[in-house]
């Protein structure tokens, strides 16, 4: 028989086992701490920590004849009624099993992560939204759909989309899986990157397998705002279009089919700008490469405020970032000091410190269970000192070498030895001191690895403030009203307003005579005026002036708020949110509570009106996969008897001139202008998302040493530098250098002096205990210190270029356009002849000026077609049409297409000198000189393989579109290329006729190949080969 394993275990808090007790071979368990122990080979004892729980998750039933009242959905007796239902329970790990049956939902529906949505069969498992105009389902990161029919009533939003009020990276694609979509005039899958914060390029990516979308008239795949899909047998009938990617928005595509319907693969414009460069040589016409130079210089991070809840943080710099929407920047060296929540904790019961060597021998009360090369963090051990007159205690460390060490050597299994740094004072331990255990670092990010694969390239998500161009959409009627004045009291329409970011002017123009004189006064109403803006590209309305969300709390539910101390506690009246701020000040009697505390608050734990809905209804709050403090521990602040705060996330953007009557400046009869606020961006700071933590995390600069020597080898750059004190640096490390007096046969200068193009940041490279090295630049003269000089560790913060990628596009200086097409506006009449086209010239250098045919029918021009499209325009041609004796002349208007040049490959950018060549798919068109300015976008992209069409053009009408009733499919639909978007592809349409791409087409009807350039009998090509080969 067998013999039973049992492994030598304890339950007690830091037990661990001795080499004695732990034979080579064997392992040891702590069930309480989570730690396994094996012994190394050398009698070393090694501990394994667990990092998160890994757990199966519950079965969540949902049946026709389920009871979402009185069932917990445990299983199939006590199944709930609704997917609604299961999903209000549900948590990350947990499958929803759905039995076949037709549920009529209230959507949307909102999804938490890693939950599993699984119907029983895909056409007997029915889901039905009852709301209109609303998505169905808001899913998150790790979401998984499967075996689902969606039906309803047309214009349904998104059958699936991401959550809007979730923030966070996709770090697991949400994967939909064998549904059909019958929604007309729907979205089947709506990818938006601007509903999810990304980082390294992409905003949010979904994987979908097996999607039929048959929603007349509706998008079947919507992919926008740089955010990425994986599609395969993906079936669009009688859509609207079949996959649409917009701004930046790109996609893989196979096996799939496209049939019916208006428009098949449409790729359309680009990205926000993501970066500039600078041009570093000169190229002239028909050459296909550039040198362009991006920026490398670091700037030095002064602050960095992180909302551990919401995982943004608000970056500031000591000079201007020069950083956009959109663009990477890349974080080093940021120090922090974290409140407690996080590792392991010892108590210290004893310190010896040699001043001299700085060497520490340090004894925890309870086993401290690291191994050399670990580190630790100390906090709140107290010295007594005799070098500071009237001062007997000092409590350490106090971040002069900052608050994290590694550990040097292990003594026992409660006594280790760090270096803390050397000192001119004596000092003895008297008590007290935590050594926290389990971290790596308290630098951010992680300094141990590569750009952009560990984290620490980020996109910058928004600049503080709002120097952002808005256009005009409309107004509501009647939306400004006379407060004062002779014509107080009426009501007037806007028909046009312009709006000034950097002086907060915004002029309206009226209709009609408004009656007013300067320093009367006007209100306007709540979201009445409707502008797009730059900074997402003008894609989306938004309403102003915007009222902010006044909450007024009504009750909170009993014991629903657990205390991190043991304990539940109420919210009680007095509670009070502030929105603007996003602090909920709670109030409980006698809470207990101290300063970082955490609490917990359940799912609808409190419950407020709001003045959305003027406070008719009430409101149930954190609710579940919405707000994100529900079920996450959150930090206790200003703690008083029976009040304390937490941070709960804002609410509402409040105009200052919304409801406030404002004071007018009458600039003629219709118009008028008045101050709404300017929104000047901040040129140094800058928001990223960085991922939210249950720890709060404080911004701390390391301590400044004094340069003792500085050796710089001028031919190579690499510098050394020696400080009077350990620096306590590591490899990776960024330090900034200020005050460094050097000599040349230029004289003593002082150095960094803002001229180099690196700045007073560096990038440490190696160390010993008083000495590291780094690159600070090459130069023509030698130089020898003199004197002076300090080094402090520093966050870094710098534009960051990826390397420019095939994917992307890039203007120089200038977006030149070509024409795409003359569109008839008015076919004109009586034509005898074929009239001659003239276009005028481009402005641009070493442009082409574009030709064009009229085609007549009945005397009337039906169509112009465009033989050359030109190149190098700025604006758009005038169209000359000359001779063809009409009696009516034909109208015509034009439609242009960017000239972007694709990346086609480009070498990493130099380290040092930020110099990138990149080499287009395209030659230049006009010599480009050193010192231009190049643009780079990711393109929309939609890469296809092996896609059928079937009268794609024939409408999304499912009886019209049909041949036989006279569905004809226009071969122009299948594939839509606009103002920067890309289709790349394979296809077959419903003839047999076989594509690569817009060049290359195989009829298999006539046996013809033809391009471009080419048309050749396929007959005539092959058989010759036949018979070399037979030969």
């Amino acid at each position: 028989m067998a013999s039973n394993i049992r492994f030598k275990r304890s339950s007690v808090t830091g037990k661990s086992p001795s080499a004695a007790q732990l034979p080579i071979g064997e392992i040891a368990m702590n069930t309480k701490d989570g730690v396994l122990w094996m012994q190394e080979e050398g009698a070393r004892i090694l501990n394994i920590r667990a990092g998160s729980a890994l757990t199966a998750g519950r079965f969540i039933y949902v049946s026709p004849h389920g009871d979402d009242t009185n069932n917990d959905g445990s299983d199939r007796l006590k199944a709930k009624k609704t997917v609604s239902g299961a999903v209000a329970i549900s948590t990350s790990g947990d499958t929803i099993e759905v039995a076949s049956g037709t549920y009529v939902e209230s959507n949307p529906i909102v999804v938490p992560p890693g939950v599993a949505l699984q119907g029983e069969d895909l056409r007997s498992t029915v889901l039905v939204p009852q709301t209109q105009n609303k998505d169905f389902f808001h899913v998150n990161n790790g979401v998984h759909f499967t075996n689902f029919s969606f039906v309803g009533s047309a214009s349904t939003g998104a059958v699936i989309s991401f959550d809007p009020n979730r923030v966070g990276v996709v770090t697991q694609s949400p994967y939909v899986r064998n549904c059909t979509n019958f929604i007309p005039n729907s979205i089947g899958l709506r990818i938006d990157g601007n509903l999810r914060s990304g980082n390294n390029g992409v905003n949010g990516s979904m994987v979908v397998d097996s999607f039929t979308q048959y929603n007349l008239n509706g998008i079947g795949v919507s992919i926008t705002n740089k955010a990425y899909a994986q599609l395969v047998s993906i079936f669009t009938i009688n859509s609207g279009t079949s996959i649409f990617c917009e701004s930046g928005g790109q996609c893989d595509i196979t096996n799939s089919n496209s049939s019916f319907g208006e428009y098949g693969l449409v790729a359309d414009n680009v990205s926000l700008l993501q970066y500039t460069g600078i041009t570093s040589t000169a190229s002239g016409i028909a050459s296909d490469r550039l040198q362009i130079q991006f920026p490398v210089k670091n700037v030095q991070i002064t602050n960095f405020e992180y909302d551990n809840v919401t995982g943004y943080s608000t970056v500031t710099t000591e000079e201007d970032h020069n950083l956009k929407v959109g663009y990477g920047a890349s974080l080093q060296g940021i120090g922090f000091t974290c409140a407690a929540g996080y590792g392991q904790t010892h108590a210290v019961s004893g310190f010896i410190y040699n001043e001299a060597t700085g060497i520490s021998t340090i004894t925890t009360a309870t086993n401290h269970g690291v191994i050399g090369g670990d580190h630790v963090k100390l906090s709140g051990i107290a010295f007594t000192c005799s070098g500071y007159a009237g001062v007997s205690t000092h409590i350490f460390p106090d971040g002069t070498n900052g608050y994290q060490f590694k550990v040097d050597s292990i003594l026992s299994n409660t006594q280790f030895t760090v270096n803390v740094g050397t000192s001119t004072i004596a000092h003895t331990y008297l008590e007290n001191g935590i050594v926290r255990t389990g971290i790596t670092t308290d630098i951010y990010p992680n300094p141990i690895g590569e750009p952009g694969k560990s984290g620490n390239v980020y996109d910058v998500i928004d600049i503080p403030g709002g120097n952002y161009t808005h256009k005009f959409v409309s107004a509501d009627a009647g939306a400004v009203t006379i407060k004062t004045g002779a014509a107080a009291g009426a009501a007037v329409t806007v028909t046009n307003a312009t709006y000034i970011p950097a002086t907060g002017v915004l002029t309206l123009d009226f209709v009609a005579a408004h009656g007013m004189s300067t320093a009367d006064q006007i209100t306007i109403s709540e979201e009445s005026i409707s502008f797009t803006c730059a900074k997402d590209n003008y894609k989306h309305p938004q309403a102003y002036p915007r009222p902010g969300f006044a909450h007024t709390f009504v009750s909170g539910v009993t014991n629903a708020i657990t205390k991190s101390i043991g304990g539940t506690i109420t919210a009680e009246a007095g509670t009070v949110y502030d929105g603007a701020a996003g602090i909920m000040t709670v109030t409980s009697a006698g809470h207990g509570l101290s300063n970082g505390n955490t609490v917990t608050l359940a799912n609808d734990a409190v419950k407020f009106t709001c003045s959305k809905d003027v406070h008719a209804t009430q409101h149930d709050y954190p609710r579940n996969g919405i707000d994100p403090i529900a079920g996450v521990a959150t930090v206790v602040s200003n703690s008083q008897t029976n009040t304390f705060e937490i941070f709960v996330g804002k609410s509402g953007i409040a105009d200052p001139i919304c409801g406030v009557g404002t004071t007018v400046n009458v600039t003629s009869t219709t118009q008028l202008t008045v101050n709404c606020g300017a929104t000047l961006l901040d040129a140094r700071k800058f928001n990223i998302y960085s991922g939210i933590s249950t720890v709060p995390h404080t911004f701390v600069q390391a301590g400044i040493r004094t340069v003792s020597g500085f050796v710089h080898d001028h031919l190579t750059g690499l510098t050394t530098i020696t400080t009077s004190q350990p620096h306590h640096l590591a490899a990776k490390n960024y330090v900034r250098l200020a005050g460094i007096a050097l000599t040349c046969t230029a004289g003593i200068k002082t150095y960094p002096d803002g001229n180099s193009r690196f700045g007073s940041v560096f990038e440490v490279t190696g160390i010993t205990t008083n000495t590291f090295t780094l690159d600070v630049g090459i130069s023509t003269l030698a130089h020898t210190y003199v004197s002076g000089g300090t080094v402090r560790r520093a966050a870094a913060s710098k534009l960051y270029a990826n390397r420019p990628y095939d994917g992307q596009v890039v203007y120089l200086d200038t977006l030149y356009k070509q024409l795409d097409k003359i569109d008839v506006t008015s076919p004109g009449s009586g034509y005898a002849s074929q009239p001659t086209i003239t276009i005028s010239a481009p402005e641009g250098d070493n442009g082409t000026t574009a030709t064009a045919e009229a085609v007549l029918e009945n005397g009337a021009i039906k169509e112009i077609n465009v033989t050359n499209n030109g190149s190098q325009y700025v604006n758009n041609p005038s169209i000359t049409l000359t001779g063809g004796s009409p009696s009516v002349s034909a109208g015509t208007t034009t439609g242009m297409r960017p000239l972007y040049y694709t990346v086609q490959e480009a070498t990493q950018p130099d380290k040092y000198t930020g110099i990138s060549t990149v080499v287009f798919d395209q030659v230049l068109n006009n010599a480009i000189g050193i010192g231009s300015t190049a643009f780079f976008y990711q393109t929309s992209l939609i890469l296809a393989s092996s896609h059928s069409f079937e009268w794609i053009g024939s409408g999304g009408d499912m009886a019209g579109s049909r041949p036989r009733l006279g569905g004809v499919g226009i071969q122009s639909a299948e594939i839509v290329n606009r103002d920067g978007g890309i289709v790349v592809y394979t296809s077959t349409d419903q003839s047999g006729n076989f594509r690569i791409g817009n060049d290359v087409a195989i009829n298999q009807v006539t046996g013809t190949i033809s391009g471009r350039a080419f048309n050749q009998s396929l007959l005539n090509t092959v058989t010759p080969l036949i018979i070399a080969l037979e030969d």
